[in-house]
């Protein structure tokens, strides 16, 4: 069964449905002057830069990513200059990749070339996480319960590095915290 909208064309929505298609059209085949193309891709392309890099937690403004893709110096930490060059680089060559076949071999060598210099530790830069993460929610002290969030949960006490720990409590989702001394 098809859905089947009940609407009516009124004049009014037909003259704006006519002004957008007349509008889309010159815009669609308007020259673009190729100094402003290339102007409106690189604004593109810098505020993608900061703006993805920026969730990731860097700390650079927009106008430090500018400065950094015009090649000028920029007084920040090595790991924060480092993690938007190599965006910016893997972001120029977006095209080139596209016409690639989509492989695991590209997306490591993307991460690789986007956590070079960046990562702690080189060896994890194109290649996948050897350890299980697992981290906690930790709720208001009042409530005194941490939620795991974990997709294999074990059945022991874990300790917390504030020198506590958690137990689950049985038959629920919650682990309850519990002094690092008792077993409660």
């Amino acid at each position: 069964m098809t859905f089947k909208p009940v609407y009516k064309i009124s004049e009014t929505i037909l003259h704006h449905l006519t002004t957008i298609a007349a509008s889309a059209s010159t815009v669609e085949n308007a020259p673009l002057i190729p100094k402003w193309e290339l102007s409106i891709r690189r604004d593109a392309l810098l505020r993608n830069a900061h703006a993805s890099t920026g969730i990731e937690g860097n700390p650079l403004s927009l106008e430090q990513v500018s400065d950094l893709a015009a090649g000028r110096e920029v007084m920040v930490n090595r790991k924060a200059k480092a993690e938007v060059l190599n965006y910016l680089s893997v972001l120029e060559d977006i095209p080139v990749l596209a016409k690639k076949p989509f492989s695991e071999k590209i997306i490591l060598d993307v991460h690789k070339r986007l956590t070079r210099d960046v990562l702690d530790r080189p060896v994890d830069s194109g290649a996948y996480r050897t350890p299980r993460l697992s981290w906690a929610i930790v709720l208001p002290v009042k409530y005194r319960f941490v939620l795991r969030v974990r997709a294999t949960c074990p059945r022991s006490c874990r300790p917390l590095s504030d020198g506590s720990a958690v137990q689950r409590n049985r038959g629920t989702r919650f682990w309850k915290r519990v002094s690092a001394t008792t077993n409660s």
